[in-house]
């Protein structure tokens, strides 16, 4: 609602900007929305990591930064965010690989025949 409403007064201000360029009232005013519209994107944006970094679900975490990002498109900390997932789910996936491969190995020794007799 709030970027709603950020919206609306900055469309306000460019238009009387467009039509009086030098109104310093308006300037300041369009600067004051500007930072206000960083401060709530921010905010946002932590809004969202942190309930990622409370997710243990990795999936899940997945889900959550990909959808922040429809609303964020590019945003960066959102973007390092889901590549940094992505590649711990690489990292589990190799570990259970590799942990599923030594168990494996593991029977197959333990069912072979001793060649000691």
């Amino acid at each position: 609602m709030e970027e709603r409403k950020l919206h609306d007064a900055k469309k306000v201000c460019e238009e009387v900007l467009g039509k009086h360029p030098n109104d310093i009232g308006f300037r300041a005013l369009l600067n004051r929305i500007n930072h206000r519209e960083i401060e709530v994107r921010s905010a946002e944006i932590a809004t969202i990591l942190a309930i990622v970094n409370n997710e243990p679900n990795l999936d899940r975490k997945l889900e959550i930064l990909e959808q922040g990002l429809q609303d964020h498109q590019k945003e960066p900390r959102l973007l390092d965010a889901i590549r940094s997932a992505k590649e711990l789910g690489e990292v589990v996936k190799s570990i259970v690989d590799a942990a599923g491969s030594w168990s494996t190995s593991r029977i197959l020794r333990e069912r072979r025949p001793s060649s000691k007799r």
